[in-house]
């Protein structure tokens, strides 16, 4: 189950890390879309947070 655990957190690095990059080159092509992408951020980081107690 550890390791099962192990691999779903590398996931959501993973995950994390290309939303990241993709989302800062489209900040740098388009600076004036800020509100949609707070938004997108803020959805992220409730799914982070909700994903959080299920590793515990």
């Amino acid at each position: 189950q550890g390791s099962l655990i192990l691999r779903n957190e590398v996931l959501v690095l993973g995950l994390l890390t290309s939303i990241y990059l993709f989302v800062s080159r489209n900040l740098i092509i388009s600076r004036m879309d800020k509100v949609p992408l707070t938004w997108r951020w803020l959805g992220l980081f409730m799914m982070t947070v909700s994903a959080r107690p299920m590793k515990s």
